[in-house]
């Protein structure tokens, strides 16, 4: 008399986290970064992916390249010369102004 082994195989799906790890508690950040913290996509003020509503852009740590986060959760315009804008004369006798304004140096002031 020969006999068949009965097999059962029973899977039940866990939930994944954004490594892939079962159960785990690794999530999506706000800049869709796994396991980040905000910071690639947020400016000054902490928070991700905020829009000026009068320049249109993306608001970011770097000032769009006009200055730098500065106290306060807001950019500093022109921070340590940067972003300063040569407005007459060559080499020693250049005139560099900050031309920049608002809270996060997206705007040029006319």
């Amino acid at each position: 008399c020969y006999s068949q082994p009965l097999s059962i195989f029973s899977a039940a799906g866990k939930p994944l986290d954004c490594l892939d790890v079962p159960l785990g508690t690794t999530k999506f950040d706000g800049c869709r970064v796994c396991g980040g913290d905000n910071g690639t996509c947020s400016g000054c003020d902490g928070i991700p992916n905020q829009m000026d509503r009068d320049y249109g852009g993306l608001l970011d740590k770097g000032c769009s390249g006009h200055g730098a986060c500065a106290g306060a959760q807001r950019c500093k315009c022109c921070h340590e010369s940067q972003g300063l804008v040569n407005t007459g004369g060559t080499g020693d006798d250049a005139k560099l102004e900050c031309p920049w304004f608002g809270v996060m140096c997206h705007k040029f002031c006319t």
